[in-house]
């Protein structure tokens, strides 16, 4: 289980933040983008020729119930000086075995040096950039063809590095809907790499390619599969009348959700004006959703 020495530090900031009167007291932490696993001290001695020295001084940092050491079994695609299967060993002059210091040294820290244990050889590394995350989960998400869009999330950055550097995840698609009939992959995942030919950098660029087209025009995704890497393409015909573009978003003081169009079916009055002529059944499924997605907290 999770040592009790990681989560005091966040259960103080929480404590101090609720009696400011803050509802989500930790939203932020600072993080090397790494994701961490642990081996055996004596396997690291043995296998990967940790001197003598350095044995020494990570057996002073470790009580004798768990003697490991942390390695890095992935990276994000934005981490540059750090190294799949690099041994930590020390960060900022301080060795380091337990993700409680991991934590402690790295969290508020804009930049730190860290010494590793990389093919068999120990290497300082200055002026390692931290990275910025968010703790609230997913804070945002669209609705295009009744597929639900988000940002993709860090397990899929730390399991495809660079391929999910950029794109829109589908987290899943709602039955019934235009993305639904054109089969569209509900299992496994896939990452939006394009639409209509025009790449796909994130849920912004997702949304302002998708609002300039007028319904009834077909959509064409390029896509990523996460679980096999391969591409393919599938079209989906615009209906924005039962399926308008919208997206809903997480307020970071408060914890609730908003609904705000983005592109809705529009249409003429008898007396020629412009009006959202969105059925009461397509809304009656919006508020579905909305419930649905309110329920979101990771």
């Amino acid at each position: 289980g999770l040592q009790a020495s990681a989560v005091f530090p966040f259960l103080e900031q929480i404590q101090v933040s609720l009696l400011s009167g803050k509802t989500n007291p930790v939203s932020q932490m600072k993080t090397l983008g790494i994701h961490l696993d642990f081996l055996p001290l004596a396997d690291v001695i043995h296998a990967l020729g940790m001197n003598m020295e350095w044995t020494a001084k990570m057996i002073e940092s470790m009580d004798q119930y768990h003697r490991t050491v942390m390695v890095i079994s992935q990276k994000l695609a934005c981490v540059t000086q750090l190294y799949e299967h690099d041994v930590i060993l020390s960060i900022n002059g301080e060795s380091v075995a337990r993700i409680s210091e991991y934590h402690r040294l790295v969290n508020n820290q804009d930049f730190v040096t860290i010494t590793v244990l990389r093919n068999g050889n120990v290497t300082e590394i200055k002026n390692v950039p931290t990275q910025l995350f968010s703790t609230l989960g997913t804070t945002r998400v669209a609705f295009c063809c009744g597929m639900v869009c988000q940002e993709v999330t860090l397990a899929i950055q730390f399991a495809l590095g660079s391929e999910a550097k950029n794109g829109v995840y589908i987290s899943s698609v709602f039955p019934g809907s235009p993305a639904k009939e054109a089969y569209v992959k509900t299992t496994g995942g896939l990452i939006i790499k394009e639409v209509n030919g025009d790449p796909v950098e994130d849920l912004d660029c997702l949304l302002d390619k998708v609002s300039t087209i007028k319904s009834g025009k077909n959509l064409r995704f390029k896509t990523l599969d996460i679980q096999d890497g391969n591409i393919s393409t599938f079209s989906v015909q615009l209906d924005l009348q039962f399926w308008p573009i919208r997206e809903m978003v997480r307020s970071p003081s408060t914890g609730e959700w908003s609904l705000n169009d983005i592109s809705a079916f529009v249409g003429e009055n008898s007396e020629g004006n412009v009006k959202n002529n969105v059925s009461e059944e397509a809304e009656g499924t919006w508020k579905r959703i909305s419930n649905y997605v309110g329920s979101f907290r990771t």
